[in-house]
């Protein structure tokens, strides 16, 4: 007899209380500023009894419990953000810019090399990225969520297959963080080095390395065909833990042929847009023990900026992986691509008769009664006993049902409300993206969780390009 499945403790009552949170965060900073200040009056009216030990304790404590208990709340995300009050400061350097298209915070990179660009995003971005980089080391110190100790000893090898260009940004981005740390850390200097920020470029892989075996939700990505104009559309959820700050420090950065969507510091790509074509990459199962990496092997991000910054089209990009012209990625992963009129999931390293060798599913070969969808499983899944990873099974089922809900709107409206769904739409969601190549419309929000709730923004990409 085989050992049953092992699923998942998921339970829409916790979603449901996480939501509940999310939703009121409002009303929890007022209750925290009323408990503040009730504790504040226990400390001065101690000065005026003779109880006064007791009551200064009492006033202490109770401010105490309550910081700790709205920072923790804050820290694991799941207050909402108000994108309106701005988190980062217009400013330039050389001809690089921080500036905002409505809410939406653009980092538009306009130096002439890449060691150049990387100096000025550094230099720019480097407040944020060092506060980001404490919030990470520090859970993956708490929470052993993140092996950076381990994955470090294969850094010599990794280097080796990070493409020449990639490896100068990243020497540019550190010097300029460090320049920037010089200039305003009067007391504490914390120097950043090369291999923290190709560390940091790694989360994603450390990700399908070590990530499993907690209860987290994964990236989704739905894609949709306009029956009259045969239009695609598609729309994606990054998860990630936020840490309090990653969801809103969401930023497009501008590059010469590419929009990334991702956080300051990070220099590979994680949703990325050129001219005619949409990439976001999803991680997904079996894991790969942290002593069995392939160094050998591209990491995930920066795989997806090569075929951000080498294909402009899904019929180019499936021929490229037929000729076996795409890099071997150090991971397996999904890279989901759009165009005008097709869409495809490029599932790297899972083909059941090769661990090397690609899946290609393609839009055009679904059911016309189920989504067009792409979660955290293997592919095909049946060549694994670990599907659920990241609730992937739930979050098909949730999208199934969306998908026919509303079988009668326009692709942006059935995706919206697919995205808006539990489980997919989750607290660990910190951007949500959904974009039409045919008009280059983009609609975004972001947020510390649940950003599928959020309202959108959207922007045209027009003049990006």
């Amino acid at each position: 007899m085989q050992p049953m499945e092992k699923k998942p403790c998921f339970t829409n009552t916790v979603l449901s209380i996480d939501k509940w949170v999310h939703d009121h965060s409002k009303l929890l900073k007022i209750t925290r500023r009323v408990f503040d200040v009730f504790g504040l009056s226990l400390i001065a009216y101690s000065t005026f009894t003779a109880i006064h030990l007791p009551l200064l304790l009492s006033g202490a404590f109770f401010i105490m419990i309550t910081e700790i208990a709205y920072r923790a709340l804050n820290f694991f995300g799941f207050l909402a953000i108000d994108p309106t009050k701005h988190a980062f400061k217009k400013e330039k350097y050389g001809k690089s810019e921080i500036t905002y298209l409505g809410h939406v915070p653009v980092l538009k990179l306009k130096e002439i090399t890449p060691y150049q660009n990387g100096y000025a995003h550094g230099y720019l971005m480097a407040p944020y990225i060092f506060k980001m980089l404490f919030r990470t080391r520090l859970s993956a110190r708490l929470f052993g969520m993140l092996h950076f100790s381990k994955v470090k000893e294969s850094l010599p090898e990794i280097k080796k297959h990070i493409p020449f260009d990639y490896l100068k940004e990243l020497e540019g981005l550190a010097n300029g963080m460090n320049d920037w740390d010089l200039k305003h850390s009067w007391i504490y200097r914390s120097p950043i080095t090369l291999d923290e920020l190709i560390l940091f470029q790694l989360v994603p892989d450390m990700a399908h390395l070590t990530l499993s075996n907690l209860p987290l939700v994964g990236c989704s990505v739905v894609a949709d065909r306009d029956e009259n104009t045969e239009f695609i559309t598609i729309g994606r959820h990054l998860d990630w833990p936020s840490f309090g700050i990653y969801g809103s420090h969401t930023i497009l950065i501008h590059r010469s042929t590419t929009v990334s969507i991702g956080v300051p510091g990070l220099i590979g790509d994680l949703t990325v847009i050129n001219e005619s074509l949409f990439l976001a990459l999803n991680v997904c199962s079996p894991r790969i023990r942290v002593d069995l990496i392939e160094a050998d092997k591209m990491p995930s991000v920066f795989l997806m900026r090569h075929l951000a910054e080498h294909y402009t089209s899904v019929e180019a990009l499936q021929q490229a992986e037929r000729d076996q012209k795409i890099p071997v990625s150090l991971v397996p992963f999904h890279a989901n691509a759009a165009d005008q009129k097709d869409a495809i999931a490029l599932h790297f390293r899972q083909d059941k008769n090769s661990d090397l060798l690609t899946v290609i599913r393609s839009i055009s070969k679904k059911k016309p009664s189920h989504p067009f969808t792409t979660f955290n499983n293997h592919h095909p899944t049946t060549t694994t006993e670990s599907h659920h990873l990241f609730f992937a099974k739930e979050r098909a089922e949730s999208a199934q049902i969306q998908f026919l809900k509303y079988a009668s709107f326009p692709p942006l409206e059935r995706i919206t409300q697919i995205l808006k769904a539990s489980p997919i739409n989750n607290h660990f969601t910190i951007h949500h993206v959904i974009y039409t190549p045919s008009t280059k419309e983009l609609h975004i929000s972001f947020d510390n969780s649940f950003a599928g709730s959020g309202t959108s923004q959207c922007i045209s990409l027009t003049d990006f390009f």
